[in-house]
C-alpha cells in the first residue's frame, strides 16, 4: 500500500517514502519531478533471463528517449496483482540527469504505465534527493 507525499525535495520535485516490508528495513521511495523541461520517456522492452515470480532478479531492457540500455532490478507483486521491476540499484545516470534537469518520468512496460519505484537504503535515498536537487 502506497504512503502519501510526506516529503517535498526542492520546487521541482517530490519524493514518496513508504515502508517496505523487508528484511534489511530498506524503504521504497518514488521522485518525481515537476515538468520544466519535458518529459523522459523510459519505456522497458523486456526482462531478460529469469521471469516471473515475486523477488526475482531480472536485467530490464529499456530506453530512455529512445537510446536503449540494460539495467538490474527486482520483480515485485503489487497491490493490483502484476509483477512490475523496482530497481533495486541506481539506474542509468542518462536518466537521473534528465530528471535533475526537470523531465518528467514515465515508465512503461508492453505499453502500459510501470511502476517507477526504486528501492534502497537511506544512504541512497539521500543520494537520490541530492541528485533530484536544485543546482
Amino acid at each position: 500500500m502506497r504512503g502519501d507525499w510526506i516529503s517535498e525535495v526542492g520546487p521541482t520535485k517530490e519524493m514518496l517514502v513508504t515502508d517496505c516490508p523487508c528484511e534489511d528495513y530498506t524503504q521504497m521511495i518514488e521522485i518525481t519531478c515537476k515538468p520544466k523541461s519535458g518529459t523522459v520517456h523510459v519505456e522497458l522492452h523486456d526482462f531478460l533471463g529469469k521471469e516471473g515470480k515475486d523477488g526475482d532478479a531480472v536485467e530490464v531492457e529499456f530506453a530512455i528517449d529512445g537510446k536503449t540500455t540494460r539495467h538490474a532490478a527486482i520483480l515485485s507483486n503489487f497491490s493490483d496483482g502484476e509483477l512490475q521491476p523496482v530497481f533495486d540499484t541506481t539506474p542509468n545516470d542518462d536518466l537521473f540527469a534528465a530528471i535533475a534537469g526537470g523531465k518528467r518520468l514515465v515508465m512503461t512496460y508492453q505499453g502500459r504505465k510501470a511502476e517507477t519505484a526504486l528501492r534502497g537504503s537511506s544512504k541512497a535515498i539521500a543520494a537520490m534527493g541530492a541528485y533530484c536537487a536544485e543546482p
